[in-house]
């Protein structure tokens, strides 16, 4: 047929830098440039989105009969630096702010660091130390298993603005998710998760006096932030078993966001500070300063030292 007539290795080894086949669901990764992460897809939406390279012969029938397709059998999304198999597809792409190869010292990053310290953490030494950590193992190891929730009962303190310029300038965009509605993290549909290193859910409400569903949606968020895998579920798609990667953090205005037993390890709250609300001029030089030192940032949390955390 067609497909044999143009079952040539070039052409499969060109296929290969868009197109994986993922043996753990039966799947496919598909990508538009070979500088992208794969997207997971069953074969019919691969399939159309390759109409646009229809000639005389479908590329990826071609290709889904070549012996030298590329395969996996794994797929992980690992922020770290652990090296994988050959066989393994890992999903994450890096982060978009890169390492200096110096050392980076304290006094060169201190205006992000004063935001740590003297607005999250209030000027508590022990606090800030441990909200520095979270964020240097983030970088350095990836999952933390500790949710952290920002609370302040107050709008404009900066609680949420160090995640949005964290977002944009040193972790990248597309490996965050943000929501103002938990549902879209614990509903049974939950792509959002997929490829995420960070997931902020933004002013969780006072669930601790809610009806049952509330009380769902607080057990589902404590077994997102403990289980170290996690089931990702598209629609169309059988569910997939991967470690879970994500690091969750949370803002809200109520001082009691969730039930949290003394004993509970899994979460950490800090009030924030509210004596910079309303000062424009602050949170306007903060942004400036993180986007032209996202390079600094980044190294200098790589290269904080977490022995003991």
């Amino acid at each position: 047929d067609d497909a044999e007539r143009y079952d040539q290795p070039a052409l499969t080894d060109y296929l290969n830098r868009f197109l994986a086949y993922l043996h753990q669901n039966d799947t496919y990764g598909f990508r538009l440039r070979d500088d992208q992460p794969f997207d997971i897809c069953r074969k019919a939406a691969v399939m159309n989105k390759m109409e646009r390279f229809e000639i005389q012969v479908s590329p990826f029938s071609v290709w889904c009969k070549n012996e030298n397709r590329r395969e996996f059998t794994d797929v992980v999304f690992d922020t770290s630096d652990k090296k994988h198999p050959t066989t393994t597809l890992n999903l994450f792409g890096g982060y978009k702010a890169k390492m200096l190869d110096r050392k980076v010292e304290a006094a060169e990053v201190e205006v992000f660091l004063y935001h740590l310290r003297d607005v999250i953490c209030r000027g508590h030494e022990e606090n800030y130390h441990y909200y520095l950590r979270w964020w240097a193992w983030f970088f350095q190891k990836g999952r933390t298993g500790i949710m952290v929730i920002l609370l302040s009962e107050a709008k404009g303190t900066g609680k949420n603005i160090i995640l949005e310029l964290l977002a944009e300038h040193v972790i990248g965009d597309e490996y965050v998710a943000v929501t103002d509605k938990i549902d879209t993290v614990v509903r049974r549909f939950n792509a959002v998760m997929v490829e995420k290193a960070l997931i902020v859910a933004n002013e969780l409400k006072d669930i601790s006096k809610s009806g049952k569903e509330s009380s769902r949606v607080e057990e589902v968020i404590k077994t997102l932030v403990k289980d170290r895998t996690t089931a990702i579920e598209k629609k169309g798609v059988d569910p997939l078993i991967v470690p879970s990667t994500a690091n969750f953090h949370a803002t809200s205005q109520y001082q009691v966001p969730l039930k949290i037993d003394r004993d509970q390890r899994r979460f950490v709250l800090f009030d924030v500070s509210s004596h910079k609300k309303g000062d424009h001029q602050y949170f306007e030089n903060l942004a400036e300063f993180v986007k032209d030192h996202a390079n600094e940032i980044f190294t200098y949390l790589n290269q904080n030292d977490l022995t003991g955390w």
